[in-house]
C-alpha cells in the first residue's frame, strides 16, 4: 500500500512486514442478545482474552462475555449475569490481572464496584469498603497495580441541593429533591413517615412500550410496544434536503393493538382508547404520555395514603417551586480524585482538583511508579500535568511537555503510549517516564485524496503498534437515485441538489443549500414535498421532475454507506526493535481493540451489519490472531 506522506521521522514509506492472519468469529451462543460490542482484548499470561458487553431482552441485564485462549485459536466462553442495579462499563489491564469497573445502585445512589477476572475462574466480585469516605456519585475511571498496591482513578460531577423542595398538601408534608432524585412523604400533624423513594418512580415511564391506564382508576389496560406506537406518528422524507409535507398533516391519528383503538389529538390535547366502538377511558394527551398521577402508599399499611390528580400535582409543585422566588438552591460540585489500598480493602483517598474544567485522563504505572494525568481545559488549550507516586501516598505533581493533546493513554513493557490530537496530524506520542512525549509517528495526508486517523495503540513484549484507518476525505461519495430516467444526486460541494438526464447529462437542476432552504421557511414553492411515502422533487417554476419513493431511497443509502465503506483501509504499524514497520492488514474486519504478545499481533474485531430500514442484524464479534512470518 502506497503511505503517502505518512512518516516516521523523515521516512516517508516504511518497510512491510508480512504477518500470517487468521480470524475466528465469536458468538455469545444466546439468540435473545442484541448488538453485542467489544470493550477489550488482553493477554494475561499464557492466555489470550476478548471482552464483550451486551444487553439482553427484557428484563433488561447486562451480560459479560469473556472467551480465553492458549493458543488463540480453540477459544472459551464464560457469561458473567449482572444482577439489575449494577453495571460494568469498562475492563482495564493492570499489573498482569484484568479489571471491570462499574457501578452499583444502594439505597437509591450509585456508588462504585469492582470485578477480577480470573481465566480459570471467570469473574469474580473484588471487596471494595471505603469506610469513613463517602463514594456516592462517583465514576471509576481507571485502575493501576504495582508493588505497593492499587490504585483507583475517578471522578465525581454532579448538581445537588443544598435545600429540597417541601410542601404540605392534603394533610401530608412533601420533601422532593429532584437532583438527587428522592422524594419522603410524612404526616404533616405526627412528623411519621408514610414512604419514601425515588423521584423516577413518580413517572411511571415503560421501556417497552407506551403504556395505557385508565385515567380515573390508573388500572393498566395495554402497553403498546414503541415500534408499534412510533407508527402513530406521521413519517418524513429520509431525503437529505429540506422537504415540505404535501397537503395538510392532520393533527388526529390513530392505531390498533392488542383489540384496543387508540386515538390522539395533538392540536387538542387529547386521547380516547375505545374497544368495539365502547369508549373504555380518555382524557388529556399529556397526561397520557405522563402516565398516572402521582398517589402514595403507606409502608406500614400497604394502603393508598394520599393520591392527586395531574392538575392537583402540577399546581401544588408549581407553586412549591415559585415559593424559592428564583433564587438557585442548585450546586456543581466536581471532583477528580485518586484512591489507594495497599491491600484491596482499606483505602485513602486524595482529591487532586474540584474544578470542574479538570478531568483525570488516565492512571498507569510506569516500570514502578503510579503516573496519573490531570488535564485542565482552558481557552488557551489543554494543561496537563502529572501526579508521580511509588507507594501511592506519597505523591509529587510536575507539568509535562509534549503531551497536551495526549489521548487513549496506554501503559506496557516499553513506557506509555498515546495517541495525539494535536494541531499537527494525528500522530503516535510515547514517554518512557510519563513526564517528557514524543511523538514516535505521525500519520499526513495521503496522496491518493483519503484522510487518515488514529483509532488504537498498544504496548507489549512484542514492541508498540498503532492501527490506522484510511477513508475517502470530503467530498465522499455523493447519495446518487435514478428513476423514471432521470439522476438525482445529493450533497455536493457547491450545491445540496443536482438533477440530470441519465443518458445524456443534461443538467435540469442545480440548487444550493441557502436557496433549498429559503425556498422551505419562507413559504416559497418548495424544492421537495412528501406525501404517502414518497419525495417529489420540482424545478424552480415548480416543475414536478422526478418521485422518489422510501423504498428506493434507503435502497441508494446502502449502497452509499458501502461504496464509502469499500474505499476505507485498516493500516498497523509496528515498532520492533526502534523502528517502525507497515504490517499488511485485512480489510474484510473492523478493529476495535488490540493487544501485542511476544510474538503475536491480537485484534478484537466487531463488523457492522449494512445499514438497512428495514433488516436490522446484529454485530458480528471476532478476533483477529496475527503472527509475524
Amino acid at each position: 500500500m502506497e503511505l503517502g506522506s505518512t512518516e516516521v521521522g523523515t521516512v516517508i514509506n516504511l518497510p512491510l512486514i508480512t504477518v500470517d492472519w487468521t480470524w475466528t468469529p465469536l458468538d455469545t451462543g444466546d439468540p435473545d442478545v442484541v448488538d453485542p460490542w467489544l470493550n477489550h482484548v488482553s493477554i494475561i499470561g499464557d492466555h489470550f482474552v476478548v471482552v464483550a458487553f451486551a444487553w439482553k431482552a427484557p428484563p433488561d441485564n447486562q451480560s459479560v462475555y469473556a472467551w480465553t485462549s492458549e493458543d488463540a485459536v480453540e477459544w472459551v466462553r464464560t457469561e458473567l449475569e449482572i444482577p439489575q442495579g449494577e453495571v460494568m462499563n469498562s475492563v482495564i489491564m493492570t499489573g498482569g490481572e484484568l479489571i471491570g469497573l462499574g457501578q452499583q445502585t444502594a439505597s437509591g445512589a450509585m456508588y462504585p464496584k469492582l470485578w477480577r477476572f480470573d481465566p480459570d475462574e471467570s469473574w469474580k466480585t473484588m471487596e471494595f469498603e471505603t469506610p469513613g469516605i463517602d463514594l456516592h456519585d462517583v465514576n471509576i475511571y481507571g485502575v493501576a497495580v504495582n508493588g505497593a498496591g492499587m490504585l483507583l482513578g475517578a471522578g465525581l460531577d454532579v448538581y445537588r441541593t443544598d435545600e429540597p423542595i417541601t410542601f404540605e398538601a392534603k394533610g401530608f408534608r412533601f420533601e422532593l429533591d429532584d437532583i438527587e432524585g428522592r422524594f419522603e412523604v410524612t404526616e404533616a400533624d405526627t412528623g411519621r413517615l408514610v414512604t419514601a423513594g425515588r423521584w423516577a418512580d413518580l413517572y411511571r415511564w415503560n421501556e417497552e412500550g407506551q403504556a395505557i391506564y385508565v385515567t380515573e382508576t390508573a388500572a393498566l389496560i395495554t402497553i403498546v410496544p414503541w415500534e408499534v406506537w412510533d407508527g402513530i406518528y406521521p413519517t418524513f422524507s429520509p431525503l437529505p434536503i429540506p422537504v415540505v409535507a404535501a397537503g395538510e398533516i392532520p393533527s388526529r391519528q390513530s392505531i390498533e393493538w392488542d383489540g384496543y383503538l387508540v386515538t390522539v389529538d395533538d392540536s387538542q390535547d387529547l386521547f380516547v382508547v375505545t374497544r368495539n366502538d365502547q369508549v373504555i377511558t380518555e382524557g388529556r394527551l399529556q397526561d397520557l404520555y405522563r402516565g398516572p398521577s402521582p398517589s402514595f402508599t403507606d409502608r406500614a399499611s400497604d394502603e393508598l395514603a394520599v393520591s392527586f390528580t395531574w392538575d392537583e400535582w402540577d399546581s401544588v409543585i408549581n407553586a412549591a417551586y415559585e415559593g424559592y422566588n428564583g433564587v438557585s438552591h442548585v450546586r456543581h460540585e466536581s471532583q477528580q480524585l485518586i484512591l489507594f489500598s495497599s491491600d484491596g480493602k482499606t483505602w485513602s483517598r486524595r482529591i487532586l482538583s474540584e474544578d470542574h474544567n479538570t478531568h483525570l485522563e488516565s492512571v498507569a504505572t510506569v516500570g514502578n511508579t503510579f503516573v496519573v494525568n490531570l488535564v485542565e481545559h482552558s481557552d488557551y488549550g489543554p494543561r496537563r500535568s502529572v501526579f508521580l507516586s511509588a507507594d501511592g501516598i506519597e505523591w509529587r505533581q510536575i507539568e509535562t511537555t509534549g503531551s497536551e493533546y495526549a489521548d487513549v493513554i496506554q501503559p506496557g513493557p516499553h513506557g506509555l503510549i498515546a495517541i495525539s490530537w494535536g494541531a499537527d496530524e494525528p500522530a503516535v506520542t510515547t514517554s518512557d517516564d510519563g513526564i517528557d512525549w514524543t511523538n514516535a509517528l505521525t500519520l499526513g495526508p495521503q496522496n491518493d485524496n483519503r484522510e487518515g486517523w488514529l483509532r488504537l495503540v498498544a504496548s507489549g513484549d512484542l514492541g508498540r503498534a498503532a492501527l490506522a484507518t484510511l477513508s475517502p476525505a470530503p467530498p465522499h461519495e455523493n447519495l446518487r437515485i435514478t428513476v423514471g430516467g432521470r439522476t438525482a444526486e445529493f450533497g455536493g460541494l457547491e450545491w445540496a441538489l443536482r438533477i440530470t438526464e441519465t443518458l445524456s447529462g443534461d443538467v435540469l437542476l442545480e440548487a444550493g443549500w441557502s436557496e433549498i432552504e429559503e425556498a422551505y421557511s419562507s413559504g416559497d414553492p418548495p424544492f421537495a414535498s412528501y406525501e404517502n411515502g414518497a419525495t417529489t422533487l420540482f424545478s424552480r417554476d415548480g416543475e414536478a421532475l422526478m418521485v422518489i419513493s422510501d423504498e428506493l431511497a434507503f435502497e441508494a443509502m446502502e449502497e452509499q454507506a458501502a461504496s464509502n465503506q469499500a474505499q476505507a483501509d485498516h493500516v498497523l504499524f509496528l515498532e520492533i526493535d526502534g523502528n517502525w514497520h507497515e504490517v499488511e492488514f485485512p480489510d474484510d474486519n473492523t478493529p476495535e481493540t488490540l493487544a501485542l504478545g511476544t510474538d503475536v499481533i491480537v485484534v478484537g474485531t466487531m463488523n457492522y451489519p449494512p445499514y438497512s430500514a428495514t433488516s436490522p442484524a446484529t454485530n458480528q464479534l471476532g478476533v483477529l490472531t496475527g503472527k509475524l512470518r
